[in-house]
């Protein structure tokens, strides 16, 4: 590990040390041991030219299905069409490709490597990669480009070091990694001279060549794996960098015999120990790329939240460590460490997870994030309705409720998670509110009957009943008794301004509003009238009058007027009725009917027996004072030697 990520490094596991004191998150230890080397086969440079087919599904199949069988995850890079030409736009295997995988298979290619490509497979394997180099014999030039698989890999022609093509090095290709291939043609059924030092060649005796290229070691860090009968090698390993390699000079024995139809293949995979040896082969690249002394660690993150960091460089069996944060208002959801799920958070719970292991290989962590949800509930007290009903919302997603009261109702609070939000009043029949959703969200809505004021105002003496400013609920009733002092009458009654005149009582039906009462009490007038026995002078307020003819007391005792008195005197009306002998006095809501020489009045319709009769003396009537004046509600005093008549109007 350079220096400059040491530090970086340092300071991460430092900072990550002092935030999980803070925040006390959750942490998994976890080894890459038991995930999967990832298989590169290239098909980018003509594998597919002539009778070749070296591709994964068609001569190289079984090859790649013996991998995927051992748990590898296999890949290609480039085309299967046969009939596809390399161009200069097709994409070029780069190091920022091969760093995905960890072992690059280069089955023998018919097309030439840019140099570009030479350096990105040099470099990777200086980095720690491990590649698998498959020639074939001098010649087999299946395309007539001018290049067979000899002097691609080796970079130059046969005869012509100096010979070379557009963007192509006029130099050694593997020739840098210690070997060059033979511009020979060698048969040998089979190759058995093993070296069983080699680690990959334990379990093989025997390994098939049919056509076939031998390899120079011009490095010490180059080894031989198999030989030729003259000793030439035909299989060789070595390492360059921090990184491995295996280079053979046939591709024959990886041929299962299939592919296009009309392409002459030859089944050497199911002979001698060829596929044993193959699959070999990978497993030793497998295992030393994946021992390589530094892998990358890459960080993925969704949106709602960051991995940190999100690039890293590891020694291999190094602990690790990447702090996955969510967003405000995020979560996370699940964290990925290559292809397998090590971590699962918990709904609206896990901001920050701390991922921890051991590095082994390269390896992406992928961490996804999802919103924090919060359910909603509204629920109602009292008379109204609100558009609403239980729902789930994200955070900060704003909401808004449409809060209306029924008639005679009115809002009167709101409360979201027991505080109080709006306190209404009686004019508040429609609101709205709106805010952001930060968590679980609980509201009640009150509705409130409407209560209205009844306002009494009292002018003068007299009083209500009830009195004073009353309350009444919507739709309900209230009854108003008007009541005046004594020597007090009722002059006016205003209701909402309006006059009732001198009504004695109100009654409010229905009450949907409020209400003024205004009630204006004024005194009585005093009428008096002061009359004399046997005397034609009488008083009316003061006033002297004078009778046509005297009263008198009867024989009953009793003081007699006459009865155009009543009429001028006591502002009654007197009406005569001959045939039946009636004297008919009216005045308001009363009527009083006296019959001559009859005890019998009727008040009002009702018989009543006098103590005395009305008369007819000297052609005048006369009937008796008391009886009629208090019929009529006047009071009769008697202060010798006047009689006063008085009443209160």
């Amino acid at each position: 590990m350079s220096r400059k990520w040491k530090v970086a490094f340092s300071v991460f596991i430092l900072s990550m040390a002092v935030l999980s004191m803070l925040i006390i998150p959750r942490s998994i230890s976890f080894s890459l041991d038991s995930l999967q080397c990832r298989i590169l086969f290239d098909n980018s440079h003509l594998q597919t030219a002539g009778n070749a087919d070296w591709t994964i599904t068609g001569g190289f199949s079984d090859f790649a299905d013996a991998l995927k069988e051992k748990g590898y995850e296999v890949s290609q890079w480039g085309s299967d069409d046969p009939r596809r030409a390399r161009h200069d736009s097709d994409p070029d295997i780069t190091l920022d490709i091969l760093k995905n995988y960890d072992v690059l298979i280069i089955p023998e290619p018919n097309d030439p490597f840019t140099a570009q490509e030479q350096r990105a497979v040099l470099k990777y394997i200086e980095n720690g990669g491990a590649v698998f180099f498959i020639s074939d014999h001098n010649g087999a030039d299946r395309n007539h480009n001018g290049w067979d698989a000899v002097s691609i890999f080796n970079g130059w022609k046969r005869g012509n070091h100096n010979v070379s093509s557009k963007d192509i090095f006029s130099e050694d290709f593997v020739g840098r990694l210690g070997f060059r291939f033979s511009y020979d043609n060698r048969w040998q059924k089979p190759v058995n001279d093993i070296a069983k030092n080699a680690p990959f060649m334990s379990s093989v005796n025997s390994i098939g060549a049919w056509g076939a290229s031998s390899i120079v070691i011009t490095g010490d860090n180059v080894k031989p794996a198999a030989y030729y009968r003259d000793g030439d090698p035909y299989v060789v390993y070595g390492h360059y960098g921090k990184g491995s390699f295996i280079a053979i000079g046939d591709s024959s024995p990886f041929d299962d015999g299939t592919g296009t139809i009309g392409d002459k293949l030859y089944d050497g995979w199911h002979a001698y120990d060829d596929a044993k040896f193959a699959t070999g082969v990978v497993s030793y690249l497998c295992e030393k790329s994946m021992q390589s002394s530094t892998v990358s660690i890459k960080g993925h993150s969704s949106e709602g939240g960051s991995i940190t960091p999100d690039f890293m460089l590891a020694n291999v069996g190094e602990n690790v460590s990447m702090a996955i944060t969510a967003s405000l208002g995020w979560h996370i959801d699940k964290v990925y460490l290559g292809k397998k799920v090590v971590y699962e958070g918990h709904k609206n719970t896990d901001d920050i997870y701390v991922l921890t292991f051991t590095a082994t290989k390269n390896v992406d962590v992928l961490a996804t994030f999802s919103h924090d949800i919060y359910p909603v509930d509204v629920s109602l007290s009292g008379n109204g309705k609100i558009s609403w009903t239980h729902q789930d919302v994200k955070y900060g997603e704003k909401i808004s409720l449409d809060i209306r009261s029924n008639e005679g109702w009115h809002v009167d609070s709101v409360l979201v998670n027991g505080k109080k939000v709006y306190s209404g009043t009686r004019s508040d029949t429609h609101i709205t509110l709106s805010w952001q959703i930060t968590s679980t969200t609980d509201v009640i809505v009150s509705f409130s009957v409407n209560v209205y004021r009844i306002t009494t105002t009292v002018y003068g003496k007299g009083f209500l009943e009830p009195g004073g400013t009353l309350t009444a609920t919507y739709g309900s009733d209230v009854f108003l008794k008007i009541i005046p002092a004594e020597h007090y009458k009722i002059r006016e009654v205003l209701l909402d301004g309006q006059s009732l005149g001198p009504v004695e009582s109100i009654s409010l039906r229905d009450i949907h509003a409020d209400h003024s009462i205004e009630v204006y009490f004024e005194k009585k007038e005093i009428h008096t009238v002061v009359l004399y026995i046997n005397s034609r002078d009488y008083y009316v307020d003061g006033e002297l009058r004078e009778m046509d003819v005297a009263p008198f007391i009867n024989k009953e005792n009793r003081t007699m007027v006459p009865v155009r008195f009543i009429a001028e005197a006591m502002g009654l009306s007197v009406r005569w009725d001959g045939k039946k002998r009636q004297v008919i006095i009216t005045a308001e809501d009363k009527k009083v009917i006296l019959t001559i020489d009859s005890q019998i009045a009727v008040v009002n319709g009702n018989p009543i027996k006098m103590d005395t009769k009305a008369v007819i003396v000297n052609g005048r009537t006369f009937v008796p004072l008391r009886f009629v004046a208090e019929a009529f509600g006047f009071q009769v005093e008697w202060d010798q030697p006047a009689i006063m008549i008085i009443k209160e109007r």
